[in-house]
């Protein structure tokens, strides 16, 4: 039987290619102990680390004649729990196994008409959606238009499975970069001043989490998790500034002029990174997560001509603090299926490996690499998409968080 439960707000790779971390090898540097006990919440603690995933997101869909079905990561050994979001009546819908759903391998078939779900015309622009407001998008299927919103239309027709798994993760697993990052986990461990910056695009503002969105249930941004998750890891205050834009390039990053963008659903004017120090006189970052890269893929931006606007933006945050050490972020695929914005996104990490290289203090991490691999497996676009076009929904925040976390937390 359904339940109905109501609850209050959330509260809730070592080898180093190019500077960069990669998927294989021993990783050394400083703040690494033999063994180190993770303290962070469960949503964020990293799935090739344990045998439990939380709240790994699915979209069922229905295929001509047969059930709603998606797939998980893994075959799970234990399912703990299917949910959904109900942000109307603010409540997580609960469903039980064998009454609304059947588990095969590691698909999910729905059996009762209770669970959410979409046709795969739907899916793909054949049929109109009903239930919500969005807008469309050009597809690759010529004639084809694909919904999309920034709402949270996909997100309440997701369902959010927590299982226990015994297969072993064997893409791309992200190790501690104490050995790129010294000043930074040795600020951490020792509990001295911290101050942790984000400048990005909007998957960096942390659109599209619910908590963003401000809807049901409410879950963090990102940014936000992986500020909270190292107060709580190493047990000190830590300063926290998100300068990130929607709609931002790496171009728009180092203007001296204002550009305009989105913060939240709010449309801002900004200047680039220099104008932002220039305004924060006293400000001095430790370290700073850049997030660019999917604007600049769907623009047409040269990757060398990223290259270098990312490299003046390393160079003009180190005019203000010379000790500052960087992360880089290899972004998040773009649907593939979104005519206009996938623009082979993967391919702009390269320059980030070779600013690594080049810059000591600079770690960068492939979760572009990693969310091919979910694809790879069976994942839809849709079941880790809060927009359906170049946005995560809540489950794959958390897989950039768990990315970040992993540089920043010894094995």
């Amino acid at each position: 039987m359904k339940k109905i439960i109501s609850l209050g707000l959330a509260v809730l790779l070592s080898l180093f290619a190019f500077g960069c971390v990669s998927s294989s090898g021993e990783s050394s540097g400083n703040g690494n102990s033999e063994s180190t006990v993770w303290k962070v919440d469960e949503t964020v603690m990293p799935f090739w680390k344990t045998n439990k995933i939380k709240n790994e997101s699915i979209l069922l869909v229905k295929e001509d004649i047969s059930t709603p079905q998606g797939k998980l990561l893994f075959t799970p050994t234990e399912i703990l729990s299917v949910v959904s979001y109900d942000n109307v009546r603010k409540t997580t819908v609960t469903y039980t196994l064998g009454e609304d759903f059947s588990v095969e391998g590691n698909v999910i078939n729905a059996i009762s008409d209770k669970m959410p779900f979409m046709t795969e015309d739907q899916v793909s622009g054949k049929e109109r959606l009903a239930g919500f407001d969005y807008t469309q998008i050009p597809s690759t299927d010529g004639g084809l238009y694909l919904p999309f919103t920034e709402g949270s239309g996909f997100i309440e027709r997701q369902i959010y499975v927590t299982y226990t798994y015994e297969e072993e993760w064997v893409g791309e697993k992200p190790k501690f970069a104490g050995d790129k990052l010294p000043k930074t986990i040795d600020k951490l461990s020792n509990k001295k001043d911290f101050e942790l910056m984000i400048f990005g695009d909007s998957i960096s503002t942390g659109a599209n989490s619910t908590g963003v969105i401000n809807v049901y249930p409410n879950e963090k941004s990102w940014p936000e998790k992986v500020w909270q998750s190292l107060e709580t890891q190493y047990e000190t205050k830590i300063g926290f500034l998100n300068k990130s834009v929607g709609g931002w390039t790496s171009e728009n990053a180092i203007k001296s002029t204002e550009s305009i963008g989105w913060v939240n659903g709010v449309q801002i004017t900004q200047k680039g990174i220099g104008g932002v120090l220039e305004e924060m006189p006293n400000y001095k970052p430790d370290l700073v997560i850049l997030g660019f890269g999917m604007n600049d893929a769907t623009a047409g931006i040269n990757k060398k001509t990223y290259k270098l606007y990312m490299q003046r933006i390393i160079t003009l945050i180190r005019e203000r603090n010379p000790e500052c050490e960087f992360i880089l972020l290899g972004t998040m695929l773009a649907n593939p299926k979104a005519l206009n914005q996938s623009k082979n996104q993967i391919s702009y990490y390269e320059k980030l490996e070779e600013l690594a290289q080049e810059n000591k203090g600079v770690a960068c991490v492939n979760i572009g690499k990693m969310h091919g691999e979910m694809l790879d497996k069976g994942k839809k676009y849709i079941d880790m998409t809060g927009n359906n076009v170049n946005h995560p929904n809540d489950f794959l925040a958390s897989v950039y968080s768990m990315n970040i976390l992993s540089l920043l937390i010894g094995e």
